[in-house]
C-alpha cells in the first residue's frame, strides 16, 4: 500500500449503540500497514475527527498520539531505543540512571504521552532547580527527555515532541577549577602515604590522568620495569556499571593518548610492581588479575573508585587537622589533584595546548574555559615582561 493510500477506509456508519464509527486505513513512515478505528457520538463530530486525523496522516503522523505514561515508554526505551545506540555503556548507565532518577518520578512520569505539554516539561524544570541540582544535571536531564520523546515520535506515537517548544536549559555557573597550592598537595600526599591508594593519588598528581583513567591501567600501559623513559598510555577508563567495574573506552578520542613518563612516574611504577608482587605471592591460589591491572586489591581484583574517593577525603581530613592556619582545604575531590598537575604546569611555563594534550580534553577551549584563572596570571605577566623590554 502506498503512503498515497493514507486517509482511506470505510464509509461512516452507525453503530447499533448510537454512535458513528469510520474506519481508516494507513502506512507508517516505517512502511507498516494499520488501520485506525474513529467513533464520535454525532456524525458531525465524526467527521471532524476523520478530517483531523487525514490531515495528521498527509503529514506522516500517526492518526492520534498514545495514551501510555512517559514512565512505562521511559522503560521502553531504556531497553530498546537506548541499549541499542552505538553510545559507550558508561553514557548508556549515565542515561538510565537519568531516567529512573528524575524522569520516571514523579508528575511528568505519570503522563500520558499525549497530554504532555511544554508548560509541563517547564515545570518539571522548575522543580529540578528547587532540588538544588547542578546545571550541568538539569540540561543532562532535559538532553535525556529529548531523547525519549523523539524516540516516541520516530515509532509513531506522538506527532511531535513537546521538548521542542521549550528552551534548552543553559549552564551559566561554570567554575574554573579549584586546586592545592603545592605545600598542600605535597602535605595532603603524605598524610595520604599509609593508605592503599596514597601511590594512586601520587600517580594522579604526576600525570594529570582521571580517576578512571589511572584505575583502569594494565602493566602493558606503561614502560617495562627496567626502562628509564617512555609514555603511559591511556586506553580506557574503569566505571560501576551494572554493579560490576568495567574497563570501557575513554571519555572521547582525545582522551586516548600518551603521556611522557617522568622519574617521579617510574619511580611509583616500581613501588606499585614490588607491592603487587608481594600481594601475588601472599595471596597465593586466590590471586586474580586477568586484566593485569597495576591498581589492585589485595586479591588481584580492580580497585572500587568510590573506596579511593573515600581514602582520599580521609587524607584530605588528616591534612586539615595538622595544617597550619588558613591552609586548610575545603570542598577537594580526586579530580582536585588533576587541577592542580594542570595548573602547575601553566603557571611554569608549559604551553595551553600542551597540557589539553595531557590531559585529554576533547579541544583546547575547554582547557583555556577551565584554567582561565591561570591563563590571565601567565599574560599578566607576559605583558609586564614585554613593558620592561621596551622601557630598557
Amino acid at each position: 500500500m502506498s503512503r498515497r493510500s493514507n486517509g482511506e477506509g470505510s464509509q461512516p456508519y452507525r453503530r447499533k449503540d448510537g454512535r458513528w464509527q469510520q474506519l481508516i486505513r494507513y502506512t507508517t513512515s516505517a512502511g507498516e500497514a494499520k488501520r485506525h478505528t474513529v467513533t464520535a457520538k454525532t456524525e458531525k463530530d465524526l467527521k471532524a475527527k476523520v478530517k483531523e486525523i487525514k490531515a495528521r496522516l498527509e503529514h506522516y503522523q500517526p492518526p492520534t498520539d498514545a495514551a501510555i505514561t512517559l514512565k512505562e515508554f521511559a522503560e521502553t526505551w531504556i531497553t530498546s531505543g537506548l541499549a541499542a545506540s552505538p553510545r559507550k555503556a558508561t553514557t548508556i548507565n549515565w542515561y538510565e540512571q537519568i531516567t529512573r532518577s528524575h524522569i520516571e518520578p514523579g508528575m511528568l512520569g505519570a503522563l500520558k504521552l499525549r497530554t504532555i505539554k511544554p508548560t509541563d516539561i517547564d515545570r518539571w524544570l522548575v522543580g529540578l532547580r528547587e532540588q538544588n541540582l547542578g546545571q550541568s544535571t538539569i540540561r543532562s536531564c532535559f538532553t535525556t527527555l529529548s531523547m525519549i520523546l523523539d524516540y516516541a515520535v520516530a515509532n509513531w506515537l506522538l506527532a511531535t515532541s513537546p521538548a521542542k517548544a521549550v528552551k534548552r536549559p543553559q549552564i551559566t555557573d561554570r567554575h574554573e577549577a579549584t586546586h592545592f597550592t603545592v605545600s598542600q598537595l605535597n602535605g595532603v600526599l603524605r598524610a595520604a602515604e599509609a593508605s592503599r591508594y596514597g601511590l594512586l593519588f601520587a600517580l594522579i598528581a604526576a600525570t594529570g590522568m582521571r580517576r578512571g583513567e589511572a584505575l583502569a591501567l594494565t602493566w602493558d600501559d606503561v614502560p617495562p620495569r627496567e626502562a628509564t623513559q617512555g609514555v603511559l598510555t591511556v586506553t580506557a577508563t574503569l566505571a560501576r556499571i551494572g554493579g560490576e567495574l568495567v574497563r570501557t573506552p575513554p571519555k572521547s578520542k582525545k582522551s586516548e593518548r600518551s603521556i611522557p613518563a617522568t622519574p617521579e612516574a617510574l619511580h611509583l611504577l616500581a613501588q606499585l610492581r614490588h607491592r603487587q608482587n608481594v600481594e601475588r605471592i601472599a595471596a597465593g591460589g586466590l590471586w586474580s588479575n586477568e586484566q593485569n591491572l597495576i591498581f589492585t586489591t589485595e586479591l588481584g581484583a580492580p580497585c572500587d573508585p568510590r573506596n579511593a574517593l573515600r581514602a582520599f577525603k580521609q587524607a584530605v581530613t588528616t591534612y586539615n587537622a595538622q595544617a597550619p592556619e588558613g591552609e586548610q582545604i575545603e570542598n577537594a575531590g580526586l579530580h582536585t589533584l588533576r587541577h592542580t598537575a594542570a595548573t602547575i604546569m601553566l603557571q611554569n611555563g608549559v604551553a595551553l595546548k600542551t597540557v589539553s594534550q595531557i590531559l585529554g580534553h576533547s579541544s583546547i577551549a575547554i582547557t583555556g574555559d577551565i584554567y582561565g584563572h591561570v591563563e590571565e596570571n601567565i599574560a599578566t605577566a607576559a605583558m609586564h615582561a614585554l613593558s620592561s623590554a621596551i622601557r630598557a
